[in-house]
């Protein structure tokens, strides 16, 4: 697993870190590990979000495209621990936007987070 690339208070990317992103977005390769995926949902905010990034507008749909595709079909199929301790909020947010989470999996969610908060 590679090292975090973003500090993300509040679930964004900081100015200062534009530079980061910038490379991130010139470099991008679609990847099936969480970190990345998290790291690509946060770019994607970023290209929607802010005006110094219109000229990656065109990558919108690939991005969304690269993270629902690449995203495991459940997320209990995803090791937790495995998540950089400041994408944990980020996780949640992305899995919502995805639809990720139904009423039907309210049990399986129940061991999934028991399972979390026990270290196992």
């Amino acid at each position: 697993m590679q090292k975090q690339r973003f500090y993300a208070p509040n679930n964004v990317i900081e100015p200062y870190q534009y530079d980061i992103a910038q490379n991130y977005i010139e470099v991008y390769q679609p990847s099936t590990e969480i970190n990345d995926l998290i790291e690509t949902y946060l770019i994607l905010k970023l290209i929607k979000r802010e005006n110094e990034f219109s000229k990656f507008k065109y990558l919108i749909s690939k991005f969304q495209n690269d993270i629902s595709t690449n995203f495991p079909i459940s997320i209990f199929e995803i090791n937790y621990d495995s998540i950089e301790i400041f994408y944990k909020d980020i996780f949640w947010e992305l899995v919502l936007s995805l639809g990720k989470i139904n009423k039907d999996d309210a049990s399986q969610f129940d061991s999934y987070i028991k399972n979390i908060t026990s270290g196992q």
